[in-house]
């Protein structure tokens, strides 16, 4: 018979693998509970319809169908990752194809499909010249002229375009490229295109499991949504010195919108051409460029011009070498039209032509218009053109595009 166990013999601890267990049992119940109360009370928010790519970083994801939050519009992208129909590569035959590289105004995210402004230059120029004419939107929201160099780089050229149509946004293409360089990412002005190194593949698997995590997890949203806003604080307090404010103020106070907006102290010299609107107080231009970049797009000789230029001249030699031809199309934005922003438009104009490079420049049509004209052309409480907006943007690069996609054609006639 057995002799029992003393009753003051301690019992057995429990292993490493037990302990392990009772802990996250608790923890899963607790996150599987907070996961349960945020579906049904804040729910999943929009999906993250962009993928990670080596280099590109965020492009859309192939054959995605979203709708967006903000204005209810249905985004759908194609099999190779374009807020467009599907092409061939190479073009079928006969048909003269145009790469539209650009940010969130030529991804078109805003309106609906068929009425961004290339769409509508698609079938007006296809119309005209009596033969198809394709204009392939590579714009992606959030990119500048950087990212466009690599974009052209490392997926428009191999849709083989004739012509590429550049659009470069005032109000933030200067500060998104010089950002990007400042990050010391691969630089698309020495070739430098890892894709098949090992970090970006990493980089890839990472973004990839986030982007799961965004789009099947109401708790990683809840959480990453803050996290973001704190990190965005955090990077205002503690930014490096190209990213402070300017210091600066203009020359005098600026008066009150009550006074007028013609004050003469108000170092501006674009009120001599566009006069104030009525209730807008005009912005005086930076008397000295600061350290910062954010003052740089009053500035020709800046940082981040010098930069852009680079930029767009290495953009025109790519195309070039694929025997196609550059034009670049260029606008501000609705505050800068309205504040009567001094830019160095004319410079930038000349710029362009004295390198060869075609100009689409509509920025005097929306200086001349109203207050009220303005805002009709703009989507309520947003930053971008609205399908009036579109449509006349594509009205006014029509016959200029007309002329010249009609020379192309008729040289490639004569060469073959």
């Amino acid at each position: 018979m057995p002799t029992p166990k003393p009753s003051s013999e301690k019992s057995k601890p429990l292993s490493l693998k037990k302990k392990t267990v009772f802990i996250l049992i608790p923890i899963l119940f607790f996150l599987a509970g907070l996961e349960g109360i945020l579906r049904l009370t804040v729910g999943l928010r929009q999906i993250r319809y962009k993928c990670h790519y080596p280099v590109l970083d965020n492009q859309y994801c192939p054959n995605i169908v979203a709708i967006k939050d903000k204005n209810g519009e249905t985004i759908r992208s194609n099999s190779d990752g374009l807020l467009d129909k599907e092409y061939e590569k190479p073009p079928p035959p006969n048909t003269f194809r145009v790469a539209v590289l650009g940010d969130s105004f030529v991804a078109g995210e805003i309106v609906k499909d068929g009425f961004e402004f290339h769409a509508v230059l698609e079938n007006k120029l296809t119309q005209r010249l009596n033969q198809p004419i394709e204009f392939i939107n590579f714009g992606v929201n959030g990119i500048g002229t950087w990212k466009e160099l690599q974009t052209y780089h490392l997926r428009a050229r191999h849709y083989k375009p004739d012509l590429t149509l550049l659009v470069f946004y005032w109000g933030n293409d200067l500060d998104n490229s010089f950002s990007e360089l400042k990050r010391g990412g691969p630089n698309p002005l020495k070739e430098e295109y890892p894709t098949q190194s090992f970090k970006e593949k990493v980089q890839v698997l990472r973004k990839r499991f986030n982007q799961w995590l965004w789009n099947n997890v109401a708790l990683y949203q809840f959480t990453h949504t803050r996290y973001h806003l704190l990190e965005r604080r955090f990077h205002q307090w503690f930014g490096p010195e190209w990213r402070q404010r300017p210091t600066q103020k203009n020359e005098t106070e600026t008066p009150a919108l009550s006074q007028s907006v013609e004050n003469p102290r108000i170092n501006n010299q674009l009120l001599k051409k566009y006069p104030a609107l009525d209730g807008i107080t005009p912005r005086s231009t930076p008397l000295i460029n600061e350290p910062t970049s954010l003052d740089d797009p009053w500035f020709f000789d800046s940082d981040a011009w010098n930069l852009v230029k680079k930029l767009i001249l290495k953009i025109k030699q790519e195309v070039e070498e694929d025997e196609g031809k550059l034009i670049v199309m260029h606008f501000l934005g609705e505050t800068q039209y309205m504040e009567r922003h001094d830019l160095p438009v004319k410079e930038f104009n000349e710029f362009l032509e004295a390198n060869k490079i075609g100009v689409i420049d509509p920025n005097p049509i929306f200086f001349r218009m109203s207050r009220e004209e303005l805002h009709s052309h703009y989507v309520p409480q947003d930053i971008h053109f609205n399908e009036d907006g579109q449509r006349l943007l594509a009205e006014h690069s029509v016959d200029f595009l007309e002329r010249t996609i009609r020379k192309m054609i008729n040289l490639q006639s004569e060469s073959k």
